[in-house]
């Protein structure tokens, strides 16, 4: 009974023709829409940072948020890397079957 049920779900897989996607780049727009507001973020740090009428609390402040941010954004770098390590991987392909043809069927009243 198993064998019988493998050969139904090769035969079932060989009837549609699949069609193999991957929206690697669709989906990793949202992290680098993150890269680039953090690099606008760590350009305010550094404008505070190089400031000289700041107090050293603020200068503090400042360097602690910019180390954060620093480590955010290496964060988000391995994502997108393992991402597009992960979209290479013949292991982890994604299929989709294609779009089927419909069946055009004779108009009502004609002969074949």
């Amino acid at each position: 009974m198993n064998l019988k049920q493998v050969a139904c779900g090769i035969a079932a897989s060989c009837l549609f023709p699949v069609q193999a996607y991957q929206a690697v780049e669709a989906g990793l727009l949202p992290l680098k829409e993150r890269l680039s507001v953090m690099a606008q973020d760590q350009k305010r740090l550094d404008e505070q940072l190089s400031r000289e009428d700041n107090s050293a609390e603020a200068r503090a402040q400042a360097w602690r948020q910019s180390k954060a941010l620093a480590a955010e954004r290496a964060q988000v770098e391995r994502e997108i890397e393992q991402a597009k390590s992960w979209a290479n991987s013949s292991l982890l392909m994604h299929t989709a079957p294609s779009e089927v043809e419909p069946s055009h069927k004779a108009p009502r009243g004609s002969k074949p």
